[in-house]
């Protein structure tokens, strides 16, 4: 298990301070936004107390907020 990106499966985790970093906020804030549902409940790996994310999880979650954030652009045809 590396050290920085702990694995399981093939999948990769974040930690909790990876997490804040790639959203830019506090790690107090990824609790709340765990507890409140716009982040995935944590994942405790066996024999971890560490609380971890799952990368995969996180990258479909951002997409889908993408994907439903995205202007609607539409092409005009008259010349």
């Amino acid at each position: 298990m590396n050290k920085h990106h702990p694995t399981r499966k093939g999948r990769r985790y974040l930690r909790k301070r990876q997490v804040a970093a790639r959203y830019g906020v506090d790690e107090r804030t990824v609790d709340r936004m765990t507890r409140d549902g716009r982040l995935p409940p944590y994942i405790y790996l066996p024999g971890s107390r560490l609380p971890l994310q799952d990368e995969d999880e996180l990258d479909r979650r951002d997409d889908a907020a993408a994907a439903r954030t995205k202007p609607v652009t539409t092409e005009s045809t008259a010349a």
